[in-house]
């Protein structure tokens, strides 16, 4: 594994052209000879290390709405984030993508919402790594309105409604965001209501809805609180089209929506004035970051100025961390890091090209970190 640093490149030059020339011309043309391994650089040790303790075991679970097809999700339990409900309590929160979400209290376990259960026979877990009860985003006032939002797939033949935007060709599931309010936000288990906020269509079991969240850092009154992201990825598409290019869609991109709103396609949702691509024709309002493979994590700087950070999953040879501003374009599928993508290389291993000489003209933004596969000699 080896990694180096990216500083961004002219950034302050490329504000204006991410808003004027976003998508106006990939940039395929591959210069130079391939390169099969492009960060040379050998990482170095931070000498920190990381002492784990168990805190708690959670129930083992199963794959729905059968056997996992794919020998990977063959384990006790997916779990795959953990988090501390924002109440004040000290109550932690844990999904698990096979369907339940968990509260953790004084080391002890408690199903708080079957969400698997709620939306069977539709829901579905069995096959792709993401797919399942994805993630939980709690509104910064749950304690006082015991909202809170969750994200999950379902089989698009046993689906009970259609896509609120543009779905990808050949469409096999949905990713569903749910907005639920607790009766009780204070309860050990949910009881409430809920409603259907947003509906996707993917045309892969891989790479859909990864996290959904809010600010953290941003107050009562910054412009950004209480403002839903959703990182959504290209349904495993992008490596043979340009669907995390096209504005017109969702997929393969960083959407930022005002989940009590009313203006967005379902009129479930509000799609925020100052996001980068409102007004523009033929684009996605809720757009506000694109060129993503499979957006995995996003987290914000709790010091400086609050800088918000994605970690980005690649496809043959780059894993980055991005650093994401209103607008930029991060480049898959015509890039993966800071290098150019070829989708239809004559050796598989010739994916990799340098940048052309005029690529300040195309508006990517680079990644601030990366690291690369470090494939062994040829």
């Amino acid at each position: 594994m080896r990694a180096t640093i990216f500083t961004a490149r002219r950034a302050a030059a490329l504000v204006l052209l991410l808003m004027t020339a976003v998508l106006a011309a990939p940039a395929r043309a591959q210069t130079g000879a391939p390169i099969r391994d492009p960060i040379g650089e050998q990482p170095i040790q931070s000498g920190v290390g990381l002492e784990l303790t168990q805190i708690a075991r959670l129930p083992q679970s199963d794959t729905y709405p059968g056997p996992p097809v794919d020998g990977r999700l063959v384990r006790w339990n997916r779990i795959n984030y953990l988090g501390e409900v924002p109440d004040g309590s000290g109550r932690l929160y844990v999904p698990d993508l096979n369907g339940k979400l968990y509260t953790i209290e004084d080391g002890a376990p408690q199903a708080y919402l079957d969400v698997g259960g709620t939306f069977a026979p539709a829901f579905f877990s069995q096959r792709g790594l993401g797919q399942g009860f994805g993630f939980v985003a709690f509104d910064p006032e749950f304690k006082s309105n015991g909202r809170f939002y969750t994200v999950h797939t379902e089989q698009a033949s046993l689906a009970a409604r259609q896509p609120d935007l543009t779905p990808q060709a050949n469409t096999i599931c949905h990713g569903v965001v749910t907005e639920w309010t607790a009766d009780d936000p204070s309860a050990s288990t949910f009881s409430g209501d809920r409603r259907e906020v947003l509906r996707i269509g993917f045309g892969g079991q891989i790479h859909g809805i990864q996290q959904i969240d809010f600010n953290p850092e941003a107050k009562p009154d910054d412009e950004d609180y209480g403002l839903l992201y959703l990182a959504v990825g290209d349904g495993g598409q992008g490596v043979r089209n340009d669907d995390p290019q096209n504005l017109a869609l969702p997929h393969g991109k960083l959407l930022r929506i005002d989940p009590r709103g009313s203006n967005g396609a379902s009129g479930s949702y509000g799609i925020p004035a100052s996001n980068p691509f409102v007004g523009r024709p033929g684009a996605l309002g809720e757009i506000y970051a694109v060129g993503f493979r499979d957006p995995h994590r996003f987290s914000w700087d709790p010091g400086g100025n609050h800088r918000m950070f994605l970690g980005h999953i690649g496809e043959h040879a780059i894993e980055a961390v991005d650093e994401i501003t209103p607008g930029a374009n991060f480049g898959w599928s015509e890039r993966e890091g800071p290098f150019v993508f070829d989708k239809t290389p004559s050796h598989p291993c010739d994916r990799i090209f340098p940048l052309p000489a005029d690529d300040e003209q195309y508006g990517y933004t680079y990644p601030v970190a990366a690291y690369d596969h470090d494939p062994p000699p040829t």
